[in-house]
């Protein structure tokens, strides 16, 4: 069965790290969940892109990354995320940024009708939330579409942290916006930091290579 497969599968030990998120357009980011091989996946307690961590907050499951084609998996051509149980699955920023949840791509992992609820948390308490029903379609590499698009209403914006309540299905093509861009103050001192550096690792190669030495370091030669 495709449910036991999955749980067969996921053994999260370890944390995933994932591609830089897509920037679709000024202050939006889309995150794709790509980095596998079609046909391929890895599993882990966690999953990371671009600063947004993904994890299932109650029990011992965890997530998976998938690439395109894998046999029992929801599919739509490209990679996703899919958890292997637990009620919800919950993603927010690292460093507690806030930011607005437009939509996600979700499909259900078997062949009924799924409900599912999101809950978008705001600062002083504030609570949010919005319910969908899934389409029951999925068959898998080559069939119908096996995702579906959600899109999200002004209450989900300045959320710090998303849970998705439903057990066992997948993720795929998040967007967010109102996220913080670089200002050009920011991209000086930046710019300023990395030439600086640059500038410091060239004087040390110098005298390394004069033996004259670095301050307070000994240069050893064979």
């Amino acid at each position: 069965m495709l449910g036991e497969a999955i749980i067969s599968v996921f053994a999260p030990s370890f944390v995933l790290f994932g591609l830089v998120a897509q920037c679709a357009a000024q202050g939006t980011m889309q995150f794709r969940f790509e980095g596998r091989a079609p046909g391929t996946w890895i599993t882990g307690s966690e999953y990371h892109e671009s600063g947004m961590r993904f994890w299932i907050p109650y029990g011992p499951e965890g997530v998976a990354l998938l690439g395109a084609g894998v046999s029992w998996a929801p599919d739509n051509g490209t990679g996703h995320l899919e958890t292997s149980g637990g009620e919800r699955l919950r993603f927010g920023f690292t460093n507690g940024m806030h930011f607005n949840l437009a939509s996600f791509d979700l499909a259900e992992d078997r062949m009924i009708a799924v409900p599912f609820e999101v809950v978008g948390y705001k600062d002083m308490g504030v609570m949010v939330s919005q319910s969908f029903t899934t389409d029951g379609i999925m068959d898998g590499p080559g069939g119908q579409a096996d995702f579906q698009t959600f899109q999200f209403d002004s209450r989900f914006v300045n959320v710090y942290q998303i849970d998705i309540i439903t057990s066992r299905w997948a993720l795929d093509n998040l967007v967010v916006s109102g996220v913080p861009e670089p200002t050009a103050g920011g991209l000086a001192a930046l710019g300023a930091a990395i030439a600086a550096c640059y500038s410091w690792m060239r004087k040390r190669r110098r005298c390394e290579g004069s033996g004259s030495g670095v301050p307070g370091r000994s240069v050893v030669r064979q």
